[in-house]
């Protein structure tokens, strides 16, 4: 299924609807779970601050916040690559698309739109 996304096989409306904004809700919800998860864990440190802190005293260390960050790492790992995954694929999808031309600059137009707000949420 991600190969045929990757390679735009799939059609225009799929690809930016159903992969596009379904799919990038659903791994934008599991990471807003896991980010409130983790903070009711830290405290209100954030994260570097929360383990350097307490690795000096290893002993302090919450098991749940460890678990806590990891699902939060992973959700924002499949985030990221899902995210690589759903641009590339709309991008080629629209390449194919040629009932309309308009059509298809308007979905590159906002996939570049959403690959930089993707990448100023990064940095």
């Amino acid at each position: 299924m991600f190969k045929k996304l990757l390679n735009g096989e799939y059609s225009l409306s799929d690809t930016f609807w159903k992969f596009g904004i379904l799919g990038f809700l659903v791994c934008n919800f599991l990471l807003i779970i896991s980010q409130k998860l983790l903070a009711t864990q830290l405290l209100g440190y954030s994260i570097k601050d929360y383990y350097l802190g307490y690795a000096k005293r290893l002993s302090g260390i919450d098991t749940f916040a460890v678990t806590f960050t990891l699902f939060y790492v992973a959700a924002l790992l499949l985030l990221l690559s899902y995210s690589y995954v759903m641009i590339i694929g709309i991008w080629r999808s629209s390449a194919e698309y040629h009932k309309s031309v308009w059509l298809r600059y308007v979905t590159r137009a906002l996939i570049v739109i959403f690959a930089l707000i993707s990448l100023k949420g990064i940095f």
